[in-house]
This record gives C-alpha cells, structure tokens and sequence, in this order.
C-alpha cells in the first residue's frame, strides 16, 4: 500500500495530471485490490456496476475492511475524520489519496464541505459514505443520518448509489450472517484488536450488493436518506435471505468503529 501511495506521491508531483482527483481514485483502486489479494479478501460484485458517472455511495458499515473493499470496486474519494491526517504514516496516506476530512466538533453540513464533495463529484469521482455512523454486526441496519445526503441536495442529476457488503469467513454460503471477527460491534472491542483478528482470519468471502442508483430529483435530506436506507435494506435482504428487513434497531448498542460524516 505504502509503495503504491509513493507511486501516486511522485505522479502527482511530476506528472500534473489534469484530474488529480481522478488519478488519485484510481491508483488508489488498484492498490486495494492488491491488499485484498494480500489480505486473503475474495470479493464478488452482485448486480451490474453502474453506468459511468460519479455517484455519493451509501453502505452498510460492518468492518475496517468495508473502505477497502469498496475502494477495490469502485473509483472512490474517502470522508474520514479530520485528526486522521495528523496520524503517523495514516495521515500521509490519506493526504495523498485525497481524503476529505470531517470535523466532528462542527456542523457536519457545512458549506465547505458540502463544496467539497461536489467538487470530487464534478471531477467524475464518487464519494463513499457510511450513513449508519457506526458499525454493527449486520443482523440489523441502523437507521441512516442524514449529514450526508445534505452534500448532493439541490443537485437533481446527482446520483446515491445504494451497497450492501456481506462477509463471510468460512465457506462462502449464502445466507451466513457476517461472523463476529469481521465485524466491529463491540463496545468493548478497540479498533486495534479488532484489526487484529481480521488479519488473522486467512481467507475472507465478501459479496458487494450494488444497487440502482437514485437520483436526487427535489428530494431533501431525510426524504433521500430515507428512501437509500430502504433501498440498502432491501439488498440487506438479498444478502441474508433468513433475516427480516429491520432498520433502526436498538439491540445494537455500539459506538465501536464510529464513522464519519454521520
């Protein structure tokens, strides 16, 4: 991952690219199907991608790996929190790739950021959210928050593209339910030892539930928010036909893995 990041560091440098943005997506796809190779992530896309276009795309938060696994399908700009890029190697990294940071003591419709994502949006790159703002095991999706969305309202032909990811670490079953080592629901559970067990599990099934894209149309935030978090939801059910459908469930009581932009 490091060597392809200084790969990027150089193009972007010497090359002036007319699309950085873009250029940073890709690399960056390329060197996540790489650490998926490494490690031991199979990943299968259900459904057709989509047509050509940059779409705001919404999953299902499940693990550390959900970014990268959905960085290896798609040409992505990441939101992440902003003391991220303070971090030691991290921070670079996610400089480099063009991370959007999220400051978690403001508001999170802010018009910068706002501005933000429709810039990588115009620039022909999809941004990746997790609207549920947290993980969970998978038996139940949270009910989605609405500071996303706020990004692509007003905007009529813009697109939310709707994913769910499913895991599995035995043999690759359909209707197994993600199993505790890949998820990150604990509260008791930190990220380091979540990390750890991953990296320990030699091979990982994962199956990418690709939706049809929304449009924005007049829509506002919680009416989007609403009507993507049916749509994961239903591809929630596709990927683990034994469980009903439920959302906003409250037997989940996890703050592990905290997402961004929630």
């Amino acid at each position: 991952m490091l060597s392809w990041n200084c790969l990027l560091w150089i193009r972007l440098r010497l090359g002036n690219p007319e699309n950085p943005a873009q250029v940073r997506a890709g690399i960056q796809r390329r060197a996540c199907v790489q650490l998926c190779q490494i490690l031991g992530v199979q990943v299968t896309v259900r459904s057709d991608l989509p047509s050509p276009g940059a779409s705001l795309i919404a999953s299902n938060h499940l693990s550390v790996l959900d970014a990268i696994v959905l960085a290896s399908v798609f040409d992505v700009s990441f939101l992440g929190k902003a003391d991220i890029l303070s971090w030691p190697v991290v921070g670079w990294v996610t400089r480099t790739v063009g991370m959007i940071p999220v400051f978690r003591d403001r508001r999170m419709a802010t018009s910068d950021l706002v501005q933000r994502v429709r810039e990588r949006l115009h620039e022909n790159v999809s941004v990746l959210v997790f609207p549920e703002g947290t993980t969970s095991d998978g038996r139940a999706l949270r009910r989605f928050k609405t500071g996303a969305f706020e990004s692509i309202v007003g905007l009529p032909d813009a697109r939310v593209l709707p994913v769910c990811i499913a895991y599995s670490s035995g043999a690759p079953r359909e209707s197994q339910v993600s199993e505790i080592p890949l998820t990150w629901h604990d509260p008791r559970t930190s990220m380091a030892v979540h990390c750890w067990r991953v990296l320990k599990i030699r091979r990982t099934w994962t199956r990418v539930y690709v939706g049809l894209p929304e449009t924005v149309g007049s829509s506002d935030r919680r009416a989007l928010a609403k009507s993507v978090e049916h749509a994961v939801n239903m591809l929630r059910r596709d990927a683990w036909p034994q469980l009903a459908p439920v959302t906003g469930s409250s037997a989940i009581p996890s703050d592990a893995g905290t997402s961004s932009f929630s």
